[in-house]
């Protein structure tokens, strides 16, 4: 079964488009089902995450924060580098 991950990111985020193609890549293995949420559309989260996104959470699993990383990502899901 898929992990769920959550990406939280905003427009103009100079490092959110690096991390689109890493997950459509671990989405297309089967590893993660995610979701992209723009976090200016809710106040609460503007308020949390505005200086820290990227944000990829992984569910039950913990988050990576700023620079993620391919192999980071792969780290937490478990799947090794």
């Amino acid at each position: 079964m898929p992990n769920r991950v959550r990406f939280y990111t905003r427009p103009g985020c100079s490092l959110c488009h690096r991390v689109v193609p890493i997950l459509d890549r671990l989405a297309a293995e089967g590893l993660i089902e995610w979701e992209a949420i723009n976090i200016e559309h809710d106040p609460n989260l503007l308020r949390q995450y505005a200086d820290r996104i990227p944000v990829v959470e992984v569910e039950g699993r913990g988050a990576l924060v700023g620079r993620v990383s391919e192999y980071r990502l792969r780290r937490l899901l478990g799947q090794g580098a």
